[in-house]
């Protein structure tokens, strides 16, 4: 039932249109010719609005940086030509009015900070000639714009690497992650300057690597807009790796502080296992290694045993086992 009434509707539908199917090529022309030239009268109107502006400045001046602002956007009043407006409406976002400080004179308060004071009237002429306006541009608010300045100061800090990644057990890292540089110098508000101990890199995972690898990974700067200035955008991170042989040696434990006391070890040294990479393999020595025990205190008089600690081990290599952990001792009276 359903589908014999939509075939008759549809029918009844066509049967009207059919005596105006010819004429119907003509009414779309006639439609899409007035709706250009709605458009082109609509654009070519020249509108009074009311326009939200956000400014651009430098974060520094000279030996100075940027501390406090008052305000990031202006109102202004302007007449705008329609295609204008629609350009306006549509790059808002994307585009700043630049403030330029340079010509600028600082004058320095009680605080110490170096101020700027703008009134925004005397911006007026350059919104008219960067809005292309028609007349001249009328600032509604703020009335005066509010800048204040700090004397900078320099520093030298280490750059950490954000550097994610996965080593194949059959793999060693041969040296510790090289970063070159391995630090900046810093310069901004002494303020902020004195909170910042390093400089991070951005983020890598870098996944499973089983060769030597080099990335360029970008800086980041901590407070982009507190004026602080970073001397490098970013640094080399290197990363050699080699496969791994398995190596055992015999290292003499070493006593500390013999001069507090006087005794003797059962056994006086330990074999440690390790992974080592192929280009240390040959040239590993004993000389590389330090193992040590303390002077025993009262404490461990009762078990007399003293727990061995690894004090070094050479760049590269992977420390698997200790045999002995632990070691008898007899102190000399």
């Amino acid at each position: 039932m359903s589908k014999r009434f939509h075939t008759a509707f549809f029918n009844r539908w066509w049967q009207r249109i059919m005596p105006f199917r010819k004429s119907l090529p003509v009414f779309v022309s006639f439609l899409f010719l007035s709706i250009i030239l709605w458009l082109i009268i609509r654009l070519s109107t020249e509108y009074e609005e009311t326009l939200a502006i956000p400014l651009s400045f430098q974060t520094n001046v000279d030996d100075y940086a940027l501390v406090y602002y008052s305000d990031t956007v202006i109102y202004a009043k302007t007449k705008l030509k329609g295609t204008q407006l629609a350009t306006w409406q549509f790059r808002r976002n994307a585009i700043n009015f630049p403030l330029h400080f340079n010509n600028l004179r600082l004058k320095t308060n009680r605080q110490g900070y170096a101020e700027v004071f703008i009134p925004t009237a005397q911006l007026s002429s350059d919104l008219t000639t960067w809005l292309h306006s028609s007349t001249s541009v009328v600032v509604v608010s703020p009335d005066t714009l509010y800048f204040a300045f700090e004397k900078t100061q320099k520093k030298r800090v280490s750059v950490k690497p954000l550097l994610k990644y996965k080593l194949d057990s059959r793999y060693l890292l041969v040296d510790s992650i090289r970063v070159v540089p391995d630090s900046v110098v810093i310069s901004g508000p002494s303020r902020i300057i004195d909170t910042i101990t390093f400089i991070n890199t951005q983020k890598l995972d870098a996944g499973e690597i089983s060769t030597e690898k080099n990335f360029s990974l970008k800086l980041q700067n901590p407070f982009p807009h507190s004026g602080i200035r970073i001397s490098h955008d970013k640094v080399n991170i290197q990363l050699k790796v080699e496969p791994s042989t398995e190596a055992t040696l015999m290292v003499p434990i070493r006593i500390l502080d013999t001069s507090s006391c006087s005794m003797k070890l059962f056994p006086d040294q330990v074999t440690l296992r390790l992974l080592v990479p192929y280009s240390l393999y040959r040239n590993l020595s004993v000389k590389d290694f330090s193992v040590s025990v303390p002077c025993p205190d009262s404490s461990n008089f009762k078990h007399k045993m003293l727990q061995v600690k690894i004090d070094h081990l050479p760049a590269g290599t992977k420390l698997v086992e200790v045999e002995p952990e632990e070691v008898e001792f007899l102190i000399y009276n």
